[in-house]
């Protein structure tokens, strides 16, 4: 009904008086509609906002304040969420601005750049205009490894503001995460629990414990479950641990069940013991969305006590064996599949596609072999796919010209609107562009042989590429990080 007449249009911006954008994976033309049309007369209703510079919206943020947009418009935003911001100055601008947002209560931080901790200044800037927000009360920095990049500026304002974790809780729920010295028994748990949380009802943890080489791995993992077999855990409470281990690398992870924590990973054949004689398998991995399965296809057994069946996001080296199918009898809750092979041939093919005909509700596919062979158009035209992401590499190597006419012919038929590639000649840029209608974005490295490109070059081949869409008049948004061309096209 937008757009039918005035009074319409007025209807419909009062039907959303609290307006809620979220414009991760949106199309550039949408995003370019309601900045330019329906943003500037609604600033004062946005509730809550997220934004993003991910692979399908490269650039996003940079468009967003170019059109004279500032954060400190939105005087009744609640809700921010930024994610996959690495641009130092983007940073800059939205931290100097959070000072404005009295109303803003949560604040989410997903793959962002923060200031290390050697730059002193920066910090104290970065940490004062997030602390002084009146009405904050969530705060989150979700990266996947460098985690002390930010943490330093939640310490050190906790140490030097007075901030504290005190030993009287009063919230029903504590999250606790501590990656130094997780060495704790049944009996050091139960003395903790019983002095200072009594009337705490549900625990949950993970933690890695080394074994010695000198003595039984056996005997020292049924000391450690010992100290979880007592009244304490089994009948007041009836809390169940399991241990997980590999046979001679000495060490194992302690965890509750059912399993708490959304990732997992399977580098080799699991052996497992648990207080629990109940079998809780199908409910106790029910939280894993996540699975990285790298163990290689010798020696492993062909079946597992462990099993996964909602699994989102798969990491998994080919070829697999029955341990695999095993592990997860099911696929069909998969979106997203990372695919590594360094010996890709026709078993590894075939296995491929069994994996793709389980997953219908897949929407993102990353595959790197070693070799591209036109096995991988057979594949695909085999498949009743509707890829929204798709990233090949070829370790090490580049896509050719021919090779990316193959392209072509692949990706209209998978309906993909996100590509990365590594690519040989910078003109396949624009041949894929001008001949893929549907594609959103596209992240580009140019390679000369395997020598990586430098910032200059990167440089060289983005100005050269804006000179050449503008002149077909393409608009699009071109950035670039760690020397890949980043366009976010339609």
């Amino acid at each position: 009904f937008n757009g039918l007449n005035v009074r319409l249009d007025e209807l419909i911006l009062e039907y959303f008086r609290n307006s809620h954008l979220d414009f991760r994976s949106i199309s550039k033309l949408d995003f370019d509609i309601i900045i330019q049309e329906y943003l500037p007369g609604m600033l004062d209703r946005i509730t809550s906002l997220c934004l993003s510079d991910d692979d399908d919206t490269p650039g996003q943020i940079d468009d967003f304040f170019s059109h004279g947009l500032e954060l400190r418009q939105l005087v009744n935003l609640h809700s921010l969420l930024l994610s996959n911001i690495r641009s130092e100055s983007i940073m800059d601008k939205i931290i100097l601005d959070l000072p404005y947002l009295s109303n803003l209560t949560h604040l989410t931080f997903e793959q962002c750049y923060f200031p290390s901790q050697n730059t002193l200044e920066k910090t104290f800037t970065y940490g004062n205009s997030i602390w002084s927000l009146p009405q904050l009360i969530y705060l989150c920095f979700k990266v996947n490894y460098k985690y002390r990049q930010s943490h330093h500026i939640v310490d050190k304002y906790r140490r030097d503001n007075g901030i504290c974790i005190r030993a009287s809780v009063t919230s029903s729920t504590l999250e606790y995460y501590d990656y130094e010295y997780p060495s704790m028994d049944g009996e050091d748990w139960k003395q903790l629990i019983r002095n200072h949380l009594p009337q705490l009802q549900r625990l949950e943890f993970r933690m890695l414990r080394c074994m010695s080489e000198y003595s039984s791995e056996e005997e020292q993992i049924d000391s450690i479950l010992n100290s979880y077999r007592s009244d304490f855990w089994l009948v007041e409470h009836s809390w169940f641990v399991q241990f997980d281990w590999i046979p001679g690398k000495y060490y194992g992870y302690l965890y509750t069940l059912p399993y708490a924590f959304d990732k997992f990973q399977i580098l080799a054949a699991i052996r497992s013991k648990s207080t629990s004689s109940l079998d809780l398998n199908e409910h106790s991995y029910r939280y894993v969305k996540s699975l990285m399965y790298k163990p290689r296809v010798d020696g492993l057994p062909s079946v597992s006590y462990i099993q996964f069946f909602h699994i989102e996001h798969l990491s998994i080296d080919l070829p697999v064996s029955a341990y695999f199918h095993c592990l997860v009898p099911r696929l069909d809750h998969l979106i997203s599949i990372d695919v590594l092979s360094d010996n890709y041939d026709d078993h590894c093919q075939e296995q491929l596609q069994d994996l793709l005909d389980r997953a219908p509700r897949l929407t993102s596919i990353r595959i790197s072999w070693k070799t591209l062979t036109s096995s991988l158009q057979q594949l695909f035209e085999s498949q009743h796919l509707s890829v929204y992401q798709l990233e090949l590499l070829n370790y090490g190597g580049t896509f050719d010209r021919e090779q990316c006419i193959m392209l072509r012919n692949i990706i209209p038929a998978i309906q993909c609107r996100v590509l990365n590639l590594v690519l040989a000649d910078r003109t396949c840029m624009l041949d894929l562009i001008n001949t893929m209608p549907h594609l959103q974005a596209l992240n580009v490295q140019c390679r000369i042989g395997k020598r990586h490109p430098s910032s200059k070059s990167t440089e060289k081949n983005s100005a050269w590429l804006q000179e050449q869409l503008s002149s077909t008049g393409i608009h699009a948004i071109i950035t670039q990080q760690n020397h890949f061309i980043r366009l976010w096209i339609r």
